[in-house]
């Protein structure tokens, strides 16, 4: 199963476990450029800002990553690389 982290604002990396078509959803999803949330796993994600949101559960706007979005698109595309 392919793996990404994610540095958050609090100096801390997350690491989540996501399939290639998990992977793919969140990337389509940041891509469309909307604020919505998307739910992959047990975390839920909103773009919004600049950063993305992530959250348990409701609408994240709470904890975010400081990852650029343009860093996070080449953390999924190597990912989706390797599990090929």
């Amino acid at each position: 199963m392919p793996c990404i982290k994610l540095h958050t604002y609090w100096q801390k990396w997350m690491s989540f476990d996501f399939s290639y078509d998990q992977l793919l959803a969140l990337k389509q999803h940041l891509r469309s450029g909307t604020d919505s949330t998307i739910r992959i796993g047990g975390h839920v994600f909103r773009y919004a800002d600049g950063y993305l949101y992530f959250a348990n559960s409701g609408k994240p706007n709470k904890y975010y990553f400081d990852t650029p979005l343009s860093e996070i698109f080449e953390l999924i595309d190597q990912a989706i690389a390797t599990d090929s």
